[in-house]
């Protein structure tokens, strides 16, 4: 038999339901990006030029982040939250502890149930890997920047 599992704010799961709906979530999260990068006009993956895309990076992350180019595209551009603006998605390699981020950077991990999102206690040799998003991301200002 196995152990109850207690999520905040979702109620009591046991383990193969909360594995199946991590899995759910994920799929979810994977059909939603292809539904992105699918929509004409919507999504732009070869538009903006990669030193562009580093310097946003850059700019609104500091050193903590760098650009996984080793991934082909490696970002993907498109109106992610109707606000009209353009957003840009980022494969990143962490480079950096939390401390090393702006405060205003929202760290999130959609397989994580506790409420606090663990960030790798040393990046530098665990060689994580996440997504980095910025609302805005042509404004002077954006508007939102998630990991």
């Amino acid at each position: 038999m196995t152990e109850p599992l207690r999520l905040t704010h979702v109620g009591t799961f046991n383990q193969t339901t909360a594995r199946s709906f991590r899995l759910a979530l994920s799929l979810l999260f994977l059909a939603l990006f292809g539904f992105v990068a699918a929509t004409p006009g919507n999504a732009q993956i070869s538009a903006p030029q990669s030193a562009a895309v580093s310097a946003a990076l850059q700019t609104n992350f500091g050193s903590a982040l760098a650009a996984s180019t080793a991934f082909k595209p490696f970002y993907m551009t498109g109106d992610f939250n109707g606000d009209g603006a353009q957003d840009i998605v980022i494969v990143v390699l962490v480079k950096a502890g939390r401390s090393a981020l702006p405060k205003d950077v929202r760290i999130l991990n959609p397989f994580e149930f506790q409420g606090t999102t663990k960030f790798p206690a040393n990046p530098t040799t665990e060689n994580k890997l996440a997504l980095a998003i910025i609302h805005g991301w042509k404004n002077p200002q954006a508007s939102a920047k998630y990991l």
